[in-house]
């Protein structure tokens, strides 16, 4: 989901091609940390997960590695 919006925010701002280019440099293949076979809880019943503020922020910083 997340990598999904990002990447139709930067096809908007930078088109598809460069869009490409960047997700290419952070595809989950490369996201050694993960362990897909767990469980992951992103949300408590007391707090707010704003998926939006967090693709902002990644789109921020990639911008800035461009």
């Amino acid at each position: 989901m997340l990598l999904d919006q990002l990447y139709d925010r930067l096809s908007a701002k930078v088109g598809e091609e460069k869009a490409k280019a960047i997700m290419y440099k952070i595809s989950p293949v490369a996201w050694q940390h993960i362990i897909f076979t767990g469980k992951y809880h992103f949300k408590d019943k007391q707090d707010h997960f704003d998926l939006d503020k967090i693709i902002e922020f990644l789109e921020k910083k990639l911008q800035e590695s461009i």
